[in-house]
């Protein structure tokens, strides 16, 4: 050890205070820097647990390969493991549901859990051929009367139509013709070992005409192989470029966290945030670290100059500060990082069942520490530590040796450099005037408190506005909040039990409030002078047909009690909606939804208006096509201005979507112009509505008609699926004050009553989860808040008391000059308030600057407006002078018995 060393140890330990506050903030720095890069790790594997258990871990999949096209893919080099689903056959089932009248028989190779999540709910997986595992919804959607153990003799073939297999092998026929038919059949007999949850429908089709079942063993048909990737981030890209498979589908829920080439936006969003996480911790750990070395340095500044008159060198000495540095760093660092993994361990281990929630598996949140990630963080705070340090040695080390023993530069002032404004002497008498000339004396050392002041404004502001922009961000994803608790979709449910169903669905034990809505999709056309501005910002070329809009409405009619309830809610006549003479409609003027548009804006989510309000009432003309009987259409052209449609008979397309035959023979093909075939409906558009109704979603135009106004609007009355070809549904709609209780209650009820019970959705079972999600961002939001203030306090207080009792000899000589108690706490008061003042004068603007960067990385991905979180800035100021105030007190206190004769002869702290 030496002299050098034994130097830095003793100032230290002669400056307890500096030296315990600087290792406390490299404590919180280092626990916060481990904190952010463990929390956030611990959370990406959370969700990546939650989602592999849910839906597994492929990250895509390649459907309808033969064996030839398996082997090949399954030994590129890009693919890394895999399993396959093979093909056994179709069976005529039990099923009740005519669109599922099948059993699809697949045989799941031994390591298909590895990647495909299958859910149990009874009995265990098949380990012969002569097993079968069942889905649930076999019973619940089909209607099937099996248990665990029964016997199933099943013929298992392939489907034919017309002699031909459809065009994808899990698709319905969708085209007429012959009946479908099941061929090259063979007897099979199979034990029911067990139920299993619905696939999801990347790997069951939700169109697919039948159930899957899994055994083992080998089948017969064609392969769906799930695969992993080498480099996942890669997957999306693999799967738009290959070859092997026209139906293939990729996991991008799992590949959301590997930046796959989909998710770019997003991840720009993420990134940033994390970027202005990080370095708003860095900006708060240099400023406090920093100002603590600049104090010491400028402290020792004499002490430098003696030593370098006696042949000290600069290397010596900046070698004993970065000593300084790396000792305290020695012993804060390891501190900071059990601080930091316990603190977030605890949090995350408290908020286990908020995250539960929120993925909505069984999987815990958990820490999981990352010793690549501890290093890092270990580095970053060992730098910031380090440069604060430098920084001021270096400084210090430009001075010479009889200007820093002399302190030249602290005392060279001249007398324009001190004068002061007589009416400071007025306003606040003889100790204002000393402390506004000390203010100017040490101009330096005053810095360092605005410095650490104005960092502290910039840190509170700046964390808080990150924090509120990060939970706007999560409650921008609430669009699927349509103010229903449950909803039932009764699509084939058709007008003669559509009041029963509203009748059994009203009456149920719990519901507060029932509506329905009759629901169609319509084509519409809407002249473009009529849509708001910032909705046709949204859209793409293509939605432009030259003067007009074009594209989808969805028309609604609601139950008439509930029309005249919204009516009366803001404040509309509802008489006049019920006009069949000139029906009208009112309109949810605003939707939510990604950005499409190729501006600068890129691909973002926005919440718009649809129509400019000043120009209702607005024409919206829903345009069909009528069908023809034995033709479809296949495609749509211009000519001389004029649309045209062009249709094909059904054999042809059938022949022609099967790859029978490679082009479509022209001459079959029936062209029809526009006005001939073309069912034109307008929609007068008059007023607005303030909330959207409920049961609709935000994320496509909506608007509203009584129900009994149908036939008015459409010339027929609705019912089940179609009116004139028009494709519709029945939406039910129920608010309820219990939902759980009231789900179980309902779905029992339904099931009672023969309705399709797995058609009603528990919509807040969802909400509860994205209300977890803000309750689980709030707790980090509000600890990081706190994290980031302790810094700044400890910054200030470090700061200002250090510099109160460096000036011992000059409160010394004042007081031995006769000044009093009270004059000397009315100077110490003045100076707080021109150190309050200068802090926040430079303080409010920078960080209304860093809160303008934080809206900016907040547009990447969601459309915001700006604002700065006022209620943080009014904290900000009652704190910057509480702060000053009580650490002027503390510092006040400790020199309240000195004796000044003492005082004087010291030269140092």
């Amino acid at each position: 050890m030496n002299v050098f060393t034994k130097f830095t140890r003793r100032s230290l330990a002669k400056n307890k205070t500096r030296t315990i506050v600087t290792i406390i903030g490299i404590i919180l720095s280092m626990a916060l820097f481990t904190a952010v890069l463990e929390g956030g790790y611990s959370g990406i594997k959370f969700l990546l647990r939650g989602e592999i258990e849910s839906e597994g871990a492929y990250h895509g999949i390649l459907k309808g390969l033969d064996s030839a096209t398996l082997d090949e893919v399954e030994k590129l080099d890009e693919i890394e493991d895999f399993a396959t689903l093979e093909t056994v056959g179709w069976a005529n089932s039990d099923s009740m549901n005519e669109y599922k009248p099948y059993l699809l028989i697949k045989s799941a190779s031994p390591d298909i859990a590895d990647l495909l999540a299958i859910h149990l709910t009874e009995g265990r997986m098949p380990e012969n051929e002569g097993e079968l595992l069942i889905p649930r919804h076999y019973i619940t959607n089909g209607g099937a009367a099996v248990s665990v153990g029964d016997t199933l003799s099943l013929e298992v073939g392939r489907r034919l139509q017309d002699g031909r297999e459809p065009y994808e092998a899990e698709y319905p026929f969708e085209r007429s013709g012959e009946p479908e038919q099941l061929v090259d059949t063979v007897t099979r007999a199979y034990t029911v070992v067990g139920f299993y949850e619905r696939l999801g429908t990347s790997v069951e089709s939700y169109t697919c005409p039948g159930y899957t079942a899994l055994t083992v063993g080998k089948g017969s048909g064609s392969f769906s192989l799930l695969f992993t990737m080498r480099h996942p981030s890669k997957a999306a890209d693999f799967l738009e470029n290959q070859s092997y498979s026209v139906d293939w589908d990729s996991h991008n829920s799992l590949l959301a966290f590997y930046a796959g080439s989909e998710f770019r936006q997003l991840n720009a969003f993420m990134s940033g945030f994390v970027g202005v996480l990080l370095f708003l911790i860095a900006f708060g750990s240099i400023s406090l670290i920093y100002n603590s070395f600049s104090i010491s340095v400028s402290e020792r500044t004499r002490q430098f100059g003696i030593l370098k008159s006696v042949g000290a060198t600069n290397k010596q000495i900046r070698g004993s500060v970065i000593y300084e540095a790396l000792l305290l760093a020695g012993i804060s660092i390891p501190l900071g990082m059990l601080v930091g993994c316990g603190g977030i361990g605890l949090t995350l281990y408290l908020l286990r069942d908020a995250f539960g929630a929120f993925v909505g598996t069984s999987v815990q949140m958990k820490l999981v520490v990352s010793a690549p990630l501890l290093v890092v963080s270990a580095a970053l705070c060992l730098l910031t530590t380090v440069i604060s340090a430098y920084i001021p040695a270096k400084r210090a080390m430009t001075i010479p040796a009889i200007d820093a023993i002399r302190q030249n530069r602290d005392v060279k002032l001249s007398k324009k450099e001190i004068k002061t404004s007589p009416l400071t002497a007025k306003l606040f008498g003889f100790e204002g005037m000393m402390a506004a000339k000390n203010f100017k004396r040490n101009r330096k050392r005053y810095r360092a408190t605005v410095v650490s002041l104005f960092l502290s404004v910039v840190l509170f502001i700046s964390a808080s506005s990150f924090c509120a922009y990060l939970k706007d961000s999560v409650n921008t994803f609430n669009y699927e909040d349509t103010g229903a608790d449950l909803y039932y979709r009764g699509s084939e449910v058709d007008a003669g039990r559509r009041e029963e169903l509203f009748e059994l669905l009203s009456s149920a034990e719990g519901v507060k409030h029932a509506s329905y809505c009759i629901q169609r999709y319509a084509h519409v056309f809407i002249d473009t002078d009529d849509l708001d501005g910032d909705f046709k910002e949204m859209l793409s070329q293509a939605d432009l047909n030259g003067a007009n809009y074009e594209g989808y409405l969805c028309v609604a009619f609601a139950d008439d009690g509930y029309f005249r309830e919204v009516c009366r809610d803001n404040g509309i006549d509802a008489e006049r909606y019920f006009d069949p003479e000139k029906p009208a409609c009112l309109i949810y003027n605003k939707i939510s939804g990604m950005d499409g548009s190729s501006g600068k804006a890129g691909t973002r989510w926005r919440s718009v208006k649809v129509l400019e309000e000043s120009r209702l009432p607005v024409t919206a003309t829903d345009v069909s096509i009528r069908t023809i009987d034995g033709y479809e259409l296949e495609s749509t052209s211009v000519s001389n201005g004029e649309t045209e449609y062009i249709f094909y008979p059904k054999k042809t397309l059938d022949e022609f979507y099967s790859g029978l035959t490679d082009t479509l023979d022209k001459s079959e093909a029936l062209i029809v112009k526009g006005d001939d075939i073309q069912l034109k409906v307008p929609i007068t558009i008059d007023g607005t509505i303030k909330d959207h109704i409920i049961g609709l979603s935000s994320q496509i135009p909506a608007v509203v008609f009584p129900y009994s106004m149908i036939k008015a609007v459409y010339g027929a009355e609705l019912g089940g699926n179609m009116i004139d070809g028009y494709d519709t549904y029945c939406e039910y709609s129920l608010q309820v004050n219990n939902h759980a209780k009231a789900f179980d209650d309902l779905v029992k009820l339904l099931d009672e009553n023969g309705f399709e019970s797995e058609k009603l959705i528990d919509n807040a079972e969802h909400l509860e989860k994205v209300r977890m999600a803000v309750t689980v961002v709030n707790v980090f939001a509000y600890g990081f808040i706190i994290i980031i203030s302790l810094i700044a306090v400890a910054n200030v207080f470090n700061t200002i008391s250090t510099n109160i009792l460096l000036r011992r000899r000059e409160f010394a000589m004042l007081k031995s000059i006769g000044m009093s108690r009270k004059g000397f706490r009315r100077m110490l008061n003045f100076e707080c308030i021109i150190y309050g003042f200068k802090g926040l004068i430079y303080g409010l603007p920078a960080a209304i600057l860093v809160t303008f960067l934080i809206y900016r990385v907040t547009t990447q991905a969601f459309d915001a407006s700006f604002y700065v979180p006022w209620y943080s800035v009014c904290i900000a100021v009652g704190s910057v002078f509480a702060v000053v105030f009580a650490t002027m007190l503390y510092a006040a206190h400790k020199m309240r018995r000195d004796d000044p004769a003492e005082a004087l002869k010291n030269e140092n702290l």
